[in-house]
C-alpha cells in the first residue's frame, strides 16, 4: 500500500505517457499548424500535422521514460535563467527583496 502511494506522489503528470507540459505544447503547436494548413491548403495537407503530432509525441515518450521529471527540470531552469534588474546601477545581479 505504501509503495503505491509513493509511486502516485513521486510520478509527474503525463498525457498519453509523455510529460504533461511538453505534450500539451506539442498538441497545441500541431493544432495551430493544422488550422493554418486547413485555411491555406483547403484540407489537402491535413495529414502532415497529424503525422507530426504522432512522431513528436513518440519522441516525448522516449524522453519521458529516460527522465520522468524532465518537465520540472526545464521549468525550474527557465526560472533560474531570468536576469534580475537592479534598482541602483551596480555590477552583477540583485538577489533577494
Amino acid at each position: 500500500m505504501k509503495e503505491e502511494l509513493l509511486k502516485a506522489v513521486a510520478q509527474p503528470m503525463q498525457v498519453f505517457f509523455a510529460p504533461f507540459r511538453m505534450s500539451v505544447a506539442n498538441f497545441t503547436l500541431n493544432a495551430m499548424a493544422m488550422a493554418v494548413l486547413l485555411i491555406i491548403g483547403y484540407g489537402t495537407y491535413i495529414w502532415v500535422p497529424i503525422i507530426s503530432t504522432i512522431f513528436w509525441h513518440i519522441i516525448l515518450i522516449v524522453i519521458g521514460r529516460r527522465e520522468p521529471h524532465i518537465d520540472n527540470i526545464i521549468a525550474s531552469r527557465s526560472m533560474v535563467a531570468r536576469v534580475t534588474k537592479n534598482i541602483i546601477n551596480e555590477g552583477g545581479n540583485k538577489y533577494g527583496a
